[in-house]
């Protein structure tokens, strides 16, 4: 039985009960009863903690991200919730990067990351995706990319946000996911990279229902490479506080990496662009094809010139400029030395 911890209430107890079982093994990240007053199950035959699973590296490794040389007490009380959005998109658009990157250089399928913001109820959840999408905000980019996930959505506008909320591991049309408090158990992607919660406590940020969000590995294994492998909680004025909590025991996790963003940070606070270069090995693929297609000729019909172009390549380096000749009674014009480039354009 998955989710364990939700068969203790009396109406599961009976749902099982009427089954006759032999024998009943449970399955749970939240080895606890429901309610109130929680207390630790006794029944125990095997546990393996979520800390353990981060250092064997069968998980993501988690990590606090902060803008560089950031003092919450040199602002309002307002201002670090909009910095925590844009850094967290600064965050988001570096991990983009990263993973095409990846993708390209290992001929793996492209994973498209999502940003997850957490806020503290569903007024305030409304009020910040009028934010993100608005022109206020990198001016409108992500107007019409951004899912807003609460009890409170009804109709169509639930049902939309829901779908994708469903496919978003495979549709990349969403950028931000807004959402309200906890969702509920068994919801957990491999396209999350970014976490920004809202208005949250440390005790609140570091639980599995916060950080187990997006701890899966995108491709199931660690890859070596850190953007890749890693799960960010962008928390700028609970920074050194995260720190210390993740020390202590019984906690999700022993350790938080720590990501800088701005100037003179690990991220930088610019929108970073991937430009797709071709290999040695596509090089040599466009020179051999190149060689074997017939030149093109084209005849002025009433002076008897000529003029031959051989087929432009597809794309990569040439040793020069492809030559072109002019051919004029039996005389030859053309040029054809030096270095060239040719870049392919990004799509």
């Amino acid at each position: 039985m998955d989710e364990a911890h939700r068969y203790r209430g009396s109406a599961g107890a009976r749902a099982i009960e009427e089954l006759k079982p032999i024998l009943g093994l449970e399955v749970t990240a939240t080895p606890k009863t429901v309610g109130a007053r929680p207390q630790d199950f006794k029944n125990v035959v095997f546990r393996y903690d979520l800390p353990d699973a981060m250092e064997d590296g069968y998980v993501k490794e988690p990590a606090v991200g902060t803008r560089a040389n950031f003092d919450p007490k040199s602002v309002d009380e307002a201002t670090p919730e909009k910095i925590k959005l844009e850094d967290g998109v600064h965050y988001h658009e570096h991990v983009k990067v990263g993973l095409e990157t990846y993708a390209r250089q290992n001929d793996v399928p492209v994973v498209r990351p999502f940003m997850l913001v957490v806020t503290q109820d569903t007024t305030h959840a409304r009020q910040v995706k009028e934010y993100v999408e608005s022109e206020n905000f990198f001016g409108g980019r992500y107007k019409g990319r951004v899912a807003e996930i609460h009890s409170k959505l009804r109709g169509e506008e639930s049902d939309e946000n829901a779908q994708r909320l469903l496919n978003i591991e495979k549709s990349g049309d969403t950028d931000i996911v807004i959402h309200v408090n906890k969702l509920k158990e068994g919801w957990d992607v491999s396209n999350l990279f970014t976490i920004v919660p809202l208005r949250a406590s440390a005790s609140d940020i570091l639980t599995e229902q916060t950080l187990g969000r997006g701890l899966r590995l995108p491709y199931g294994r660690r890859t070596g490479v850190e953007v890749v492998d890693t799960l960010t909680v962008i928390a700028h004025e609970r920074f050194n506080e995260l720190i210390e909590k993740a020390k202590e025991e019984n906690g999700v996790t022993r350790k938080l990496k720590a990501v800088t963003i701005g100037e003179g940070g690990d991220v930088a606070p610019t929108k970073p662009i991937s430009v797709p270069a071709p290999s040695i090995v596509d090089q040599m693929l466009a020179r051999a094809e190149a060689k074997t297609k017939p030149s093109v000729a084209v005849t002025d019909g009433e002076g008897g010139n000529t003029w031959k172009q051989p087929p432009t390549q597809a794309g990569g380096m040439a040793d020069g400029p492809v030559p072109f000749t002019f051919e004029n009674g039996g005389a030859k014009v053309g040029h054809g030395s030096g270095g060239m480039i040719l870049l392919r354009a990004a799509e």
